[in-house]
């Protein structure tokens, strides 16, 4: 009996040992079963919640719930060196759910969607049991490097202030979702020329300041930017005078809309020149604005998959309207009236219309009103006659001309009523409503009006 209590006494104080040994060290475990087991993980693990803003110079491990991460993450990385982000399901996991090595200043982006995926692959992303299971993150810094890490969800930025503002690297992207958000670039070689790409899906704007030496500084440069198919330029002489006084630049972005924000150097740049003449009235359409008067344009189109700019410049000439003259004779009892729904006339005299009419060339008319020249036969000068010009609704009225002409025929307001051409001799024509019109015969020598009442 006394040798079955010892040999019980001897299990039980094996199976003690080895509990310590779990305890004092997670690596016994691994050499006792095989089985990985990471110590940090179970034992110095950090709450992981969206807005980790931390610099790190080792291993660093965080718990979530998958619920946690599903809205996607967005991890900032700004260091000398690189780090691999790993997500486990288990502290003793083998093959993470999730991995990836962020390079110096980059970030990694991974969408609610995938992580959807990855949730089907385990049972189904509406699962209660999945959705609250404990996921492990784990941030390992490459070569002892230290580095500062920024971990969001995929479109919730990081809210970047002048209190604290995120560093400015080339080809990575920002997220912004506040209203105002600040980046900052230290150079410490000379600058290169830089593109600045606004990303939005539907192509809401972004307001851009660039200010020098100091977050709330006056605004050197400034710029709107609405698609991401055009980029903004910063001037590069700004660029190089921040270089030369060794200051750094602060580019403060306003909107109300969610996008990403990409600064893009080194570029390629391809030139084309465009030479256009356009007459007044009819503009210039381009992609992100409307040309409407002489000037020199340049459209600059952003080509993503080589990081190459279309720089297209418009040589834009608009040649002013051609100036036409009109003359009226009217009697002092037809004040006033509307002419050609430009104006009204209520006196004699010379007046000037601009006539603009959507798709056509504007049209400049000199417009004189005088009193009309009463003569017997209502002669006009190079033998015009037309009789009569009291008429009635529908009767004929005819036209002696000895030379060809057009014939348009205007109401008070404007109008045109009648048009048809005249050969030459005599011709007619009839008005079939009651009215003032304004007869107008245009000939190689000029124009000539003579009023027509009709009853």
């Amino acid at each position: 009996m006394k040798k079955i209590t010892y040999i019980a006494f001897l299990i039980f104080a094996m199976i003690g040992q080895v509990r310590a040994a779990l305890i004092v060290s997670c690596e016994y475990w691994n050499k006792l079963f095989g089985v990985p087991y990471y110590c940090d993980c179970k034992d110095n693990s950090i709450p992981f919640a969206y807005g980790i803003d931390t610099v790190l110079s080792d291993t660093t491990w965080y718990t979530a719930k998958l619920l946690d991460i599903q809205q996607g993450l967005t991890a900032y990385w700004f260091s000398t060196g690189s780090v691999n982000i790993d997500i486990f399901p288990l502290c003793t996991s083998k093959e993470p759910l999730l991995s990836t090595t962020i390079s110096k200043n980059r970030a990694y982006n991974v969408t609610s969607d995938y992580i959807d995926e990855k949730l089907e692959s385990l049972g189904g992303s509406s699962s209660e049991t999945i959705k609250n299971m404990d996921v492990h993150i784990r941030v390992v810094p490459h070569a002892g490097v230290s580095g500062r890490v920024v971990m969001t969800s995929y479109d919730d930025g990081y809210h970047s202030t002048c209190v604290n503002p995120l560093p400015l690297h080339y080809n990575m992207a920002y997220v912004l979702s506040a209203s105002d958000n600040v980046y900052r670039l230290d150079y410490t070689v000379a600058p290169v020329e830089m593109a600045v790409q606004w990303i939005q899906k539907d192509s809401k704007p972004v307001d851009v300041e660039v200010a020098l030496g100091a977050c709330d500084a006056p605004a050197l440069m400034t710029a709107r930017l609405t698609d991401s198919a055009h980029v903004w330029l910063p001037q590069l002489s700004q660029l190089e005078n921040a270089y030369r006084q060794q200051q750094p630049l602060f580019f403060r972005f306003s909107t109300a809309a969610t996008g990403r924000v990409w600064f893009v150097s080194p570029l390629t740049k391809y030139m084309n020149n465009v030479d256009t003449v356009l007459c007044q009235g009819i503009p210039l359409q381009l992609s992100d604005t409307i040309l409407t008067r002489t000037t020199v344009y340049t459209d600059t189109f952003y080509l993503s998959r080589t990081d190459s700019l279309l720089l297209t410049t418009y040589n834009l000439t608009v040649i002013p309207p051609m100036t036409e003259y009109d003359t009226m004779e009217v009697e002092s009892t037809a004040f006033p009236f509307l002419y050609r729904g430009q104006g009204v006339v209520n006196r004699y005299g010379d007046f000037s219309y601009l006539i603009h009419t959507d798709g056509e060339c504007d049209r400049r008319i000199l417009l004189t009103v005088k009193q009309p020249v009463k003569t017997s036969q209502n002669m006009l000068p190079l033998s015009f006659l037309v009789r009569p010009t009291m008429a009635s609704a529908g009767q004929s009225i005819t036209l002696f001309l000895d030379e060809a002409a057009l014939l348009r025929v205007y109401d008070m307001l404007g109008n045109l009523v009648l048009e048809q051409w005249h050969e030459g001799g005599m011709s007619s024509f009839t008005l079939s409503s009651s009215g003032n019109y304004i007869l107008q015969l245009s000939t190689s020598e000029g124009e000539h009006q003579t009023r027509i009442v009709v009853q």
